[in-house]
């Protein structure tokens, strides 16, 4: 039996190592910080897919934006809604995504103007925009200037100044958390734990009705759960952490819809709550026991948002 010299010696021990994961885990999210991405908005290619035949033939239009580190893959369940041609989707493609070469960072406001610009030569469509996290605040600004049938959804929209330090240190707690649960210092296996948290929240990731679910869906997207590298991280998010609603936008006169998971670890309900009651006119339907990816944890949402725009 220990006594209590060989106790307390054991213990400090055990802070010791815990102290020092907490570091190596806390240096590797400093690494993001650091990148290589020239500090510039515009790339030398356009950010902008669409088939040329198929916009100008159709009734509607549908922009969309993802989010950080995220492809158009996301948006696979509105492959549909092109089916019979009155539908042509337009993806406005994020730096080093898609074939888009990681030259340059996403700027807010510029991609919103580069979006307008396109859709001026389209005046005559139904305009629909639709944003995830990072691709929210764009389309919202898009939205902002744009005249005529024009709607505009988001799901889990990312908020002003990218949540602020209720976010970093949300996230922060998180990705400890899976850095502890994983039993690993290495980025992709921690980043893999995370992951779970980002399909269902801090609650559901330890809900035993949600495991099969996560099990399934880790599975089907292991090839996607990579933890980003500090070029990615900055020429996606550093713009956004300095965004605030312009004092000229105005959403007064458009139709908008966030789509938001009850349990969203990256942007909380009361967060996304604020944002909602300062752009002023925004409608938000919530998603029980969801968090921050619901284009899979909830397919169907896509009927949802195609019901809202009407297509």
């Amino acid at each position: 039996m220990l006594d209590k010299r060989a106790e307390i010696l054991v213990y400090s021990t055990k802070v010791r190592t815990f102290g020092m994961r907490c570091i190596r885990i806390s240096a590797l999210l400093a690494l993001f910080a650091c990148t290589s991405v020239p500090d510039q908005f515009r790339g030398a290619e356009s950010p902008l897919l669409y088939d040329a035949q198929k916009v100008a033939r159709a009734e509607s239009l549908v922009i969309m934006v993802g989010g950080a580190l995220s492809d158009r893959k996301i948006f696979g369940g509105t492959e549909a809604w092109g089916a019979d041609g009155r539908v042509a989707l337009v993806h406005y493609r994020l730096p080093g995504m898609d074939g888009l070469p990681l030259d340059h960072r996403l700027g807010i406001e510029d991609a919103a103007a580069q979006i307008r610009t396109f859709l001026a030569e389209h005046d005559r469509k139904r305009i629909r925009l639709l944003g995830y996290s990072t691709g929210g605040p764009v389309v919202l600004s898009a939205a902002s200037k744009l005249t005529g049938d024009v709607r505009a959804a988001v799901l889990s929209p990312a908020v002003e100044r990218a949540g602020g330090l209720a976010t970093v240190f949300r996230g922060t707690l998180d990705i400890l958390h899976a850095t502890i649960t994983s039993g690993s210092l290495n980025r992709d296996t921690v980043w893999s734990e995370y992951y779970k948290t980002l399909l269902y929240g801090q609650k559901g990731r330890v809900d035993p009705s949600k495991k099969e679910n996560i099990r399934r869906i880790s599975a089907k997207q292991a090839a996607n759960i990579i933890a980003p590298d500090s070029d990615f991280q900055a020429a996606h998010t550093k713009n956004l952490s300095r965004w605030r609603i312009p004092d000229a936008m105005t959403l007064s006169d458009k139709a908008v819809r966030f789509y938001i998971g009850s349990e969203d670890p990256v942007f909380s309900r009361r967060q996304t709550q604020l944002f909602a009651s300062r752009l002023g006119v925004v409608d938000v339907v919530e998603y029980a026991e969801q968090g921050h990816l619901l284009f899979f944890t909830c397919p169907a949402i896509f009927d949802d948002i195609a019901a809202f725009f009407e297509l």
